[in-house]
């Protein structure tokens, strides 16, 4: 048969699909009006499978005519695609959905691992987090779980041109969660790796990857052991012994003495009271703080540790016999659970810290 027939019994086939198509949409019409009685889940159930059944009678018809009629149009049509599926149509494998509105896919309450499920691998046990859509890979046939890619560049809209959104609720839990996948920091495997990854370790640190290569370069964003992101603010007076700071004691602090400080509230400078509240708010880790010492006896020094370590390490501050007048020095400490410091003395003197940011 000459590719000229071939066409002709294909054009012949398809217009006998489309009469057979209309007369099928005026079956589903009939077979509507007499099943109003039904109840509207039941209703939609009949025309789910009369629209499936339906559709594979009417392509097997269509294959059995062309063999008859033309067996070169009937082998193009055995080779093509799933016809794409119309509004209200059941999706199949393989189809191409031209929808002019949303297509939504409703779990029932008994679903755990997602209404869409994509992978690669049928014996792979998949997500343990309950989802609408999921996606993972489980070998060499699909590299990557999920992916996002948009194109949309308008000038205006601040909904559009993101690849991935990840919303929440006001009440929401998160807007995206990365479990743990590796115990260690990335930056020691042998695997290539590309700028813009993200890794969790399972000692809860935050890894970034700035630079392609193998392992590449990592960078810690954020972690147990990490002060997080630097807040600076108007210099604040946290303590100063020479005044009233209840219920925190006050006054000369003597050679081998230990004052636990607080310093989440900002005192007024001249009688000190709180003046300001929380310029260090809970969940802080560290500060950047001035310290002065002033009415020095003799040399001596100060250590700022944290409020629940005041272990002799490393001096803060040191001044010397001759000494006269203030003294000062900056520095940064971490921070116990309550937001205190540990002022450890060798020497005597009165001190004042000033708070100038945390982090959080």
């Amino acid at each position: 048969m000459v590719e000229s027939d071939v066409y002709e019994a294909v054009r012949a086939l398809e217009a006998r699909l489309d009469r057979q198509a209309a007369e099928l949409e005026g079956l589903r019409a009939e077979l509507r009006a007499a099943r109003m009685g039904a109840t509207a889940a039941r209703a939609q159930q009949y025309e789910v499978l009369d629209a499936t059944v339906s559709r594979r009678r009417l392509l097997r018809g269509a294959g059995v005519a062309g063999l008859a009629t033309a067996a070169g149009a009937a082998t193009v049509l055995a080779s093509a695609s799933p016809a794409a599926a119309a509004n209200g149509d059941p999706v199949a494998a393989g189809q191409t959905v031209d929808a002019t509105a949303p297509t939504y896919l409703r779990a029932s309450a008994a679903a755990t691992q997602g209404v869409l499920v994509a992978h690669d691998n049928a014996s792979n046990a998949g997500s343990v987090f309950p989802a609408a859509v999921s996606g993972w890979a489980y070998g060499a046939a699909v590299s990557n779980g999920v992916y996002g890619w948009s194109d949309s560049r308008s000038p205006s809209d601040t909904t559009t041109g993101h690849g991935v959104v990840a919303r929440i609720t006001a009440n929401g839990r998160s807007n995206l969660v990365m479990p743990p996948g590796r115990s260690s920091s990335p930056a020691g495997d042998a695997f290539a790796h590309r700028t813009g990854e993200l890794v969790t370790d399972s000692s809860g640190n935050l890894w970034y990857c700035h630079t392609t290569g193998t392992p590449g370069g990592w960078r810690k964003i954020s972690g147990p052991a990490s002060g997080g992101t630097f807040h600076p603010i108007t210099p604040a007076r946290a303590y100063d012994s020479r005044l009233p700071m209840a219920p925190v004691a006050d006054g000369i602090l003597s050679q081998g003495q230990v004052r636990v400080v607080p310093l989440k509230d900002g005192r007024d400078v001249n009688t000190g009271a709180v003046a300001k509240a929380e310029v260090v708010p809970a969940g802080a880790t560290a500060v950047a703080y001035n310290i002065a010492v002033v009415g020095m006896v003799g040399p001596g020094w100060l250590q700022v540790s944290p409020g629940d370590d005041a272990a002799l390490v490393a001096s803060s501050i040191n001044w010397a016999a001759e000494t006269t007048g203030a003294l000062s020095n900056a520095g940064i400490v971490a921070l116990d659970s309550n937001r205190q410091v540990a002022v450890l003395a060798g020497g005597t003197t009165q001190f004042l810290i000033d708070v100038t940011g945390y982090w959080l």
